[in-house]
């Protein structure tokens, strides 16, 4: 997966777990995340990443994720996020989707 940044290109490494920035010039690459699954993912101010517990997001490259919001409904299939709000849809079941946004903290 490729999110598209104010700073760079962001993708999520799977095998090593981590996510990464590429410069938009594709020369430099600079881990961002480590040790913690981010997929699917996008990137506003921040970068805002689901697993299959929830929703957390990282301030700042190398910090800690603060969780945003626990989903025990399913899996997350897309997200997206503003300067102040996080969107998520979570497959809920056989032809259900169900939709769901949480405020973001401050930076």
């Amino acid at each position: 997966m490729l999110v598209a940044g104010p700073d760079g290109i962001y993708f999520y490494d799977g095998p090593d777990r981590g996510v990464l920035r590429v410069s938009f010039d594709l020369t430099q690459m600079h881990p961002v995340l480590e040790n913690a699954i981010c997929s699917p993912l996008t990137v506003s101010s921040r970068l805002v990443c689901a697993h299959l517990g929830g929703v957390f997001d990282v301030p700042h490259p190398g910090s800690k994720p603060r969780l945003i919001a626990l989903e025990t409904g399913g899996p997350i299939a897309s997200i997206q996020a503003t300067e102040k709000t996080v969107y998520w849809i979570v497959d809920s079941g056989k032809n259900q989707l169900t939709a769901k946004s949480a405020p973001l903290p401050a930076l």
